[in-house]
């Protein structure tokens, strides 16, 4: 998403996702054909800060970087509505 002053909310932001090399050898992710673009590939051309397997301490950790609350870990999606929620009630 972009921006009214043109930059990609992700932009400096750091955004938790499945790293290139999943998507590329996981038979779900169609070895990288699932969808038409690799998902750390464009959250890099936009700028975001890549937290993933790569560099992460724990698959299960949520990344919230201001209005941007991620985890590479799929069981995880009920900490991030968690982190979300705590977020929406402290504004």
């Amino acid at each position: 998403m972009k921006l009214k002053d043109g930059h990609y909310m992700v932009k400096g932001k750091k955004v938790a996702g499945f790293p290139n090399s999943t998507e590329e050898e996981k038979s779900w992710a169609k070895q990288g054909t699932l969808l038409p673009f690799l998902v750390e590939e464009r959250l890099r051309e936009n700028g975001a800060i890549i937290i993933n397997k790569d560099n992460v301490a724990d698959k299960h950790d949520v990344i919230s970087d201001q209005r941007i609350v991620s985890t590479m870990f799929l069981p995880s999606s009920a900490l991030v509505a968690k982190e979300m929620l705590g977020l929406i009630e402290s504004n």
